[in-house]
């Protein structure tokens, strides 16, 4: 008899030999529903997933609503309870009735000396305070829940990775930069930001890192009159990105110290003219990934300063959304390949129009553009 869960295939029945504690490590590699299906193989496999140290589990995974869900968390949460728990990822949606049990559910896997969190709901309850004193968790993952304030200086010595998506803050706005203060080793920090609602968003960021490598800054929707202010001090980041979906942008992004940087991808309408004053700031940047920026006033659209990465460092740009009918994209086109002395790739992104036809005015355009580094590839899609 072969019986097959996921990867998990059963013929002579070598694993069922295998030692208790390395069959849960072979099961933490599924998802939660996978496991507890082995339990249908043998009596000595009836009860192997409380034994597993992680829970990867949707709310549907489970017989819909009701007591069910909440009951095997429990089961699983006391089962054991001294273990070590390695890593704890659910999501639930629309189960309103779950709200006030969050806390029991997520506290106690903190307790257990967890390395991966990840909770994902739409409902927006309230991290536990002991998420913020933690001596194991490497990666934390957070969508729509909320943050309090710390009630006490926080402590994360190993969290190297921070994604935070729709996150509700109360009232201190400095709840963000308290919790990263506290990650001295923290190496990715990811926020996405949904900013429609009055009153569960702060309006400025001052962001310092000693470690941070990389960062991630989007802006999903926006407020009427909301105008948000954002400033990173961070000696050690190497890629950047920053993206905004607001209509009539104007946020402020300051960034220090950014000689590190090596990669840079900006989606916004940031205006023609401040673009070689931004990349001045970066000295020893390589990789360009921006939008096409367009100005309906003619006087904007000029380019003449060169800044230093250009003539030192800048090996590829990759242009997103540029038009055969736009000066300006022809303008910034033109003016990376005439000043970039060590460029070796330009990609170019179309939009709207079929670039087919090799015979339009753009793409006759470009070949005839001066190009500085004669090592310059010219990639177009």
């Amino acid at each position: 008899m072969i019986l097959g869960f996921g990867f998990l295939t059963l013929g002579g029945d070598r694993i069922s030999e295998l030692p208790d504690s390395l069959r849960s490590q072979i099961l933490l590699l599924l998802k939660t529903k996978d496991s507890i299906k082995t339990s249908v193989l043998s009596t000595r496999w009836r009860d192997i997933w409380l034994h597993v140290p992680g829970l990867d589990l949707r709310v549907d995974d489970l017989p819909p609503y009701g007591q069910v869900f909440p009951s095997f968390i429990y089961k699983y949460i006391k089962f054991n309870h001294k273990s070590r728990l390695q890593k704890f990822k659910i999501k639930y949606h629309v189960c309103n009735d779950y709200r006030d049990q969050f806390l029991e559910w997520i506290g106690p896997s903190v307790e257990r000396g967890i390395q991966h969190l990840d909770v994902e709901t739409d409902i927006g309850p309230c991290m536990p305070q002991n998420i913020y004193k933690s001596n194991t968790l490497v990666s934390l993952k957070l969508v729509a829940v909320g943050l309090e304030t710390p009630n006490s200086d926080v402590s994360l010595p190993c969290l190297k990775i921070l994604p935070l998506e729709r996150i509700l803050y109360d009232d201190d706005p400095l709840t963000l930069e308290k919790l990263i203060s506290g990650c001295s080793v923290l190496e990715d920090l990811t926020m996405i930001r949904q900013t429609y609602t009055p009153g569960t968003v702060m309006l400025s960021l001052r962001m310092r890192s000693q470690s941070l490598k990389s960062f991630r800054l989007t802006f999903e929707y926006t407020m009427e009159g909301a105008d948000f202010s954002v400033e990173i001090g961070a000696p050690k980041l190497k890629y950047l990105s920053y993206l905004s979906f607001k209509d009539n942008q104007s946020d402020k992004i300051v960034i220090k110290n950014l000689n590190s940087l090596l990669k840079i991808d900006i989606d916004t309408d940031y205006m023609l003219q401040l673009l070689p004053i931004f990349l001045e700031s970066c000295p020893n940047l390589k990789d360009l990934v921006s939008d096409c920026f367009v100005s309906t006033e003619p006087e904007l659209n000029e380019l003449s300063y060169v800044p230093q990465c250009l003539l030192s460092s800048l090996e590829c740009v990759e242009i997103r959304g540029l038009s055969m009918d736009e000066e300006t994209g022809k303008k910034l086109v033109r003016y990376f390949l005439e000043n970039s002395v060590l460029l070796k790739k330009l990609i170019l992104r179309f939009k709207d129009y079929s670039i087919a036809n090799h015979d339009s005015d753009i793409l006759k355009g470009i070949g005839t553009f001066t190009k500085r580094s004669n090592k310059c590839q010219i990639i177009i899609h």
